[in-house]
């Protein structure tokens, strides 16, 4: 469960501003970024206009969505 977060991680240490918080961002727009890409599918749909892939990051706090 942590091994895929790991790299947004290593991205993110010593960046400004809150470390997890940081992650998370990171790890939402690399995994948007790999769904528009590992799938043939799902890139024959972006590539004709039909599908957008967008990473956002869900405030359980708050519960507003803020679109990266």
């Amino acid at each position: 469960m942590i091994e895929p977060i790991v790299p947004a991680a290593t991205a993110m240490r010593g960046k400004p501003g809150d470390f997890v918080d940081n992650t998370v961002r990171e790890n939402a727009k690399r995994t948007a970024q790999r769904l528009a890409t590992a799938s043939p599918t799902l890139s024959k749909l972006i590539k004709e206009g039909k599908l957008k892939i967008v990473a956002a990051h869900y405030d359980l706090d708050d519960g507003k969505v803020e679109y990266l």
